[in-house]
């Protein structure tokens, strides 16, 4: 969390955007975790809020077609699944930029950043959320990998433990 905090807050800065997103996504496509950033602070999110933009919002259509988009205008904009608090059009964001975390064979989740002002993300912030995007994904399959890792060794250990019992006593009625 503290690594995804930096990253994000650190994006946020240079791009000027007040808020902004990371959904990650576990081996079966669904939501595994996802983290808000709102005024440099880290919060989690309602899961099932993110699990309906994860199905009808831009972040679906990003991780759907494994492509970021740009969105200049959300009010006018079908991807961007609004709210009861953006209510009425005035309020609520007005561009987004929305990224996906992408390994060769998978999507394994989004970045998301947005603003209040129509038309805020140049292509600048595009190439900057992009390198953002690609660094993330690499940080989540480490830890995955080291996260699998782990558990392989736990199972090995335990294995190892269980022969060596076994293999401690060559008397068959206490084996049995």
């Amino acid at each position: 969390n503290a690594l995804l905090h930096r990253i994000l807050s650190i994006t946020a800065g240079h791009i000027d955007s007040p808020r902004g997103s990371v959904i990650v996504l576990d081996e079966r496509d669904r939501l595994a975790n996802a983290w808000v950033l709102t005024e440099g602070r880290l919060v989690a999110p309602n899961r099932v809020t993110m699990e309906l933009v994860l199905d009808l919002g831009l972040a679906g259509w990003v991780k759907k077609n494994r492509l970021g988009a740009v969105v200049a205008n959300t009010a006018d904009d079908p991807r961007w699944l609004r709210r009861p608090a953006e209510l009425p059009r005035t309020s609520g964001p007005g561009a987004a930029l929305a990224w996906p975390l992408l390994l060769p064979d998978r999507v394994v989740g989004v970045l998301t950043y947005v603003h209040p002002e129509p038309g805020h993300f140049t292509e600048e912030d595009v190439a900057l959320v992009s390198a953002v995007a690609d660094q993330i994904t690499v940080a989540i399959e480490n830890a995955r990998l080291f996260a699998a890792e782990r558990r392989r060794r736990r199972v090995a250990d335990t294995l190892q433990e269980i022969a060596a019992s076994v293999g401690s006593s060559l008397d068959v009625g206490y084996v049995l």
